[in-house]
């Protein structure tokens, strides 16, 4: 595994995209008074690869929720020297670990917190069908987590009534999973805010100002 500070993780990022961020009349600086700016960036520079949200989501999102210096880390194949083959965004996505169960981490305190990843695009948020498709990604895991905590990120853009948190955290206590890892959503609120509920095992609450990348 390799911890990067967010400086330097920012760089290869900022780096790899602003070719193509550019040919869109778009760069990471130039702050416009757009509080849909962070969604424009991501359409802007195709950030369609697994790798590359993933990393947009710890880098400009998740890491605000940590103290300042916390670290963005990933899991790498063998034999993989990070001083030595990591030099770009390109290096760093080949040197990542396909098929691993941690997406990424985020080290803190001396404490590594580590996520898999997912989206969920479905504007209605029904509790029926969100906890089945919850069950639905624990399931391809052989119902076990272990330590790494599901983070979903709700992308639909639709009304959501956080009553159903409580009502989804009932749910889930109900299938009685056995894991000690934690379900976690994490969505923006009306651009004014970021927020994350922890659904499972506790119902808890965070949020932090939303913020452009290129404020941050």
């Amino acid at each position: 595994m390799v911890c990067l500070e967010k400086i330097e993780l920012e760089n290869l990022f900022r780096a790899g995209l602003d070719e193509r961020l550019s040919r869109k009349g778009y760069t990471f600086d130039n702050s416009e008074n757009n509080i849909q700016k962070m969604h424009k960036i991501a359409k802007a520079a195709k950030i369609k690869d697994k790798n590359e949200i993933e990393m947009f989501i710890a880098l400009f999102g998740l890491l605000k929720f940590y103290p300042k210096g916390s670290q963005i880390c990933f899991v790498l194949k063998d034999n993989i020297n990070p001083q030595k083959d990591i030099k770009s965004l390109v290096d760093l996505k080949k040197a990542i670990k396909e098929s691993d169960l941690t997406d990424f981490g985020i080290l803190f305190n001396k404490q590594l917190s580590e996520f898999q990843l997912k989206r969920y695009v479905e504007k209605e948020l029904n509790i029926d069908t969100f906890s089945e498709f919850i069950k639905k990604k624990i399931s391809h895991y052989g119902n076990n987590l272990g330590s790494t905590n599901l983070l979903i990120l709700l992308s639909g853009g639709g009304y959501i009534d956080n009553d159903m948190f409580r009502k989804l955290n009932e749910k889930l206590k109900s299938y009685n999973f056995k894991f000690r890892a934690e379900i976690l959503i994490y969505y923006n609120e009306e651009n004014k805010s970021e927020v994350i509920y922890q659904v499972f095992p506790d119902l808890k609450f965070a949020s932090v100002p939303f913020k452009l990348p290129s404020n941050q």
